[in-house]
């Protein structure tokens, strides 16, 4: 092939590389060849017009068909590169490689010759946390530590392994310490803290570290489009660029720290000798499986997850939809910790701990939330997901995984081309380490005895390393013990809360995504959904609930109108499965089956139940064959016909991507699955089999896993036998405390769950009281749950800051008539609203004690 003109674009020199290849000829192959046959026959099929930069280079690197024997001299007399012989690889792969090389091993090493000479006064067995805190006088709390190390570790002592990015923010906060420390020192005071730290430079001026950083923004600035920019990452002229920019670091760095010349010659020399050592490929350093990776990484884990993800099925419409489609992406928000600011969920990674802790009750969309995090990883190129720039790889785990047993698993189901050369898995990992890697570990709650061993490898393994992770739970118990590993291998972390869709236009928005993408008439089941009460509606407010009621809404819309309280939606969700399942058998029978089904879905709720127990939600093929046994003989005494009708409405087929591995069957939620296993004890309670201890069967350390179903339970027997509930009480009440309800955030969880059952409103009440005076009401959803409070406990102030048209009217009413202390009400009224919009609100108040109103942004003061 000819050699590219000079001028000659990136594209069209990769263009020219992927053009169809001839194969070598010998006189016989000449003259068998078919007259007026074309004679260059491809070897390789020309990519099409839509075929990524990364996936022609992947292309590219794919083994060629070995010559044959009789060809082998012809290569060897038309071979003039003078690369060694053993590698064939094209121009383009040599210079990733020496970019990738320069910017995670040469630049480092010149960057922690600084970061020595800015901390000469620390200790070589002192961690910079100890040594910074000896230069401030004064320990660092967990908090204060997040804010000045931020993702530096405790015991960190030694920058090797940390890169051009950490090294910059070590060396930040490093110089900016040091100024802080001359500062306070008093004129005539000899007692500074810094001894051999030069506060003078080379010209015997106050030092300025402004110019040596400016210098170290251009290494670092040259670090982030060659391991971001595929057209950067091939560019010969930037490993030449990074040279001379690291020059100049040391230069600026002579001056800084008035290094002798001697010194300084001898780090250009180093510098110089490893840039060397970087022209020609080593195919056993590590630096070239970190190539590896840059080059064709991201397109394995695009094939691996892409197809998986990119659509979504709907738990009973078997309908599917795109999930980018009805992603609802803008409006999830996410609440960093308990009373903290509201922000995009983009923003989470501003947030400077290695580990991102997302938490939120079940159905809060915390695994839809890393799914579309996952496919929004591969629209980078696209500049779609800015906010996920900061990573060159990503890694997906899922918790409830009961056939990974290792992180070597993990990295070969990722990368298993890579990994099938020699070394292959321990490279590839070794390698990932290097980079800055985005490990997402999804529903630590779900996670077993066999995902607990990955899970624990993932946090040590990264603990040192520039990659970060991000984690989803269910808050309670399960955060608790994920607290307690982070903080065992010494792993700084932050957590958001994902925020309810409490709004009724966020609420409608999320269905309107749906609505459209299953062609239903538009309107018709947004308009159904505002026909609901308020009680109802506050059950919907998240993401999986306002799934249900797509559910529901093609499958039985006549029920949604006879929703009166919450409870009502829980069970016909139950009754939605058997009409399913029902409809499947009218294939087989005409006879009646409620009271079949009923038996059916007791055996699934026990089933339900024990794998909760143990913290599993998939069912391996030999688990399931044990719950067909149990449906087979009540199937023969009604109907002869296959469990598989049966499972196949309540479960769902989880086939390996890869082909490797057992076909699992999960529950479509694990909400669901708490609902049936709800379902079971709530029929056994009333038959009166036994104690509640009895039905649950759980050791004390498995308590903490039911907590959802008890919940569950609680609702069922409000909605169906009141008076049973009230017997049944003290037992569920120390049953909820055994599976950690015990704060009044706690309480108000589960009130918030069974808003309509007052036994739960006293302790919940006694909890709030105790832990806060001033009680505060910001939406219909708290409206509700502060009128079933009230009864039993009274706070000092009532503090509500509301939309007059969000809370429930029966709801706010009892709230006033409750109350008997002072309240705070301010309206948020728009500016062009009329004061009459406010007399739902107003009316009830009369009579009542002294209540402060102020309209928003009107500032009119009422005393009624």
């Amino acid at each position: 092939m000819a050699e590219p003109r000079r001028g000659t674009s990136l594209r069209e020199r990769l263009r020219r590389l992927l053009q169809p290849r001839r194969p070598l000829e010998t006189s016989v192959d000449r003259d068998q060849r078919p007259p007026g046959a074309p004679a260059d026959t491809p070897e390789m099929e020309e990519p099409g017009p839509g075929t990524t930069l990364s996936e022609r280079l992947e292309r590219l690197h794919q083994p060629r068909r070995p010559l044959e024997p009789s060809c082998v001299m012809a290569v060897q007399s038309v071979q003039t590169s003078s690369r060694p012989a053993a590698v064939h690889i094209p121009d383009e792969i040599y210079a990733i490689y020496r970019n990738v090389a320069g910017v995670l091993y040469v630049a480092p090493k010149v960057i922690r010759f600084v970061v020595s000479k800015e901390c000469v006064d620390k200790k070589n067995d002192e961690s910079y946390k100890k040594y910074m805190e000896r230069l401030k006088g004064k320990e660092f709390s967990k908090t204060e530590w997040k804010r000045h190390g931020g993702t530096i570790a405790e015991d960190l002592s030694h920058p090797d392994d940390l890169d051009i990015t950490g090294l910059y923010a070590l060396l930040e906060k490093l110089s900016r310490l040091h100024d802080e420390c001359w500062q306070s020192v008093k004129p005539g005071d000899t007692k500074c803290p810094l001894k051999k730290l030069s506060r003078k430079d080379k010209n015997d001026r106050p030092r300025n570290v402004e110019k040596l950083f400016d210098k170290l923004r251009k290494v670092k600035n040259l670090r982030n489009k060659i391991m971001h920019e595929f057209e950067v990452t091939l560019n010969n002229e930037k490993f030449s660029d990074l040279k001379t920019a690291l020059l100049e670091f040391i230069e600026e760095a002579e001056k800084v720290y008035s290094l002798p010349q001697s010194e300084v010659e001898d780090q250009k020399k180093n510098l110089h000798d490893d840039f060397e050592s970087l022209q020609t490929t080593d195919e056993k350093s590590i630096y070239y499986w970190c190539t590896r990776l840059a080059m064709s990484g991201k397109l394995a884990v695009k094939n691996l997850w892409k197809t998986k993800l990119s659509k979504e099925t709907l738990p009973l419409l078997n309908s599917i939809v795109q999930r980018l489609e009805v992603f609802h992406a803008l409006d999830v928000m996410v609440r960093e910790g308990p009373n903290g600011q509201v922000l995009p969920y983009t923003e989470i990674f501003k947030a400077p701990e290695k580990a991102i802790i997302v938490s939120g009750v079940a159905g809060a969309g915390k695994t839809t939330l890393l799914k579309n995090i996952v496919l929004q990883f591969f629209e980078l190129q696209d500049g779609n997901a800015d906010y996920l720039r900061q990573f060159e790889q990503l890694i997906l785990f899922e918790c409830r995984d009961r056939a990974t047993e290792t992180l070597a698993d993990v990295i070969e189901q990722h990368f298993k081309e890579l990994c099938r050369e020699f070394e292959g898995k321990r490279n590839v990992l070794d390698a990932l380490l290097r980079l800055h890697a985005l490990f997402i570990i999804d529903g630590y709650d779900e996670v077993n005895k066999v995902s607990t061993n990955v899970v624990e490898e993932i946090i040590k393994k990264t603990s040192s390393s520039n990659c970060r992770v991000l984690i989803t739970t269910r808050p309670h118990s399960a955060k608790k013990k994920l607290e307690v590993l982070l903080a065992t291998n010494d792993v700084n972390s932050t957590e958001f809360e994902i925020k309810p869709l409490t709004e009724l236009e966020e609420q409608l928005e999320f269905l309107e995504r749906y609505e459209k993408s299953l062609g239903i008439k538009k309107g018709e089941m947004t308009e159904s959904f505002k026909t609901l009460n308020n009680d109802v509606r506050i059950l919907f407010t998240e993401p999986i609930n306002l799934i249900l009621f797509c559910d529901m809404h093609k499958h039985m819309p006549e029920t949604i109108s006879s929703w009166e309280k919450p409870g009502d939606v829980a069970n016909d969700i139950l009754r939605l499965y058997k009409k399913l399942v029902t409809i499947k058998l009218a294939d087989v029978t005409h006879r009646e089956c409620e009271v079949m089904l009923d038996d059916l879905f007791v055996v699934i709720g026990k089933a339900a139940l024990e794998f909760i127990r143990e913290n599993t939600v998939s069912f391996s093929e030999k688990e399931l064959l044990q719950v067909k046994r149990k449906c087979i003989p009540i199937l023969n005494n009604t109907v002869e016909c296959s469990s598989e009708i049966i499972l196949s409405v309540v479960l769902k087929v989880n086939r390996p991507l890869s082909g490797i591995g057992e076909t699992t069957y999960t529950f479509h939620h694990k909400s669901i699955q708490e609902m049936f296993a709800a379902e079971f004890i709530v029929q056994r309670l009333l038959e009166g089999k036994g104690t509640l201890k009895s039905i649950l069967e759980a050791e004390p350390k498995e308590m903490s896993s039911l907590r959802e179903v008890l919940q569950y339970v609680v609702q069922g027997l409000s909605r169906c036998r009141p008076g049973l509930l009230e017997r049944r009480w003290p037992e569920l009440e120390q049953a909820l405390r055994d599976a950690g309800v015990v704060s009044a955030a706690d309480w108000q969880e589960c009130l918030r769950i069974c808003p309509d059952v007052e036994q739960l409103a006293k302790p919940a009440a006694l909890s709030k009281l105790k832990e806060d005076k001033e009680w505060s009401v910001r939406t219909g959803r708290d409206v509700a749950l502060v009128a079933a409070l009230l009864p039993y406990a009274q706070p000092d102030l009532l503090w509500v800051k509301i939309k007059p048209d969000d809370p429930s009217k029966r709801r706010w009413a009892e709230l006033v008539q409750r109350r008997v202390g002072d309240v705070d009400l301010k309206l948020q009224n728009p500016a062009d609203d009329e004061y009459k919009s406010n007399d739902d609100l107003l009316l009830p108040m009369l009579g009542t004690r002294t209540f402060e109103c102020t309209q928003e942004p009107l500032s009119a003061c009422k005393n009624l």
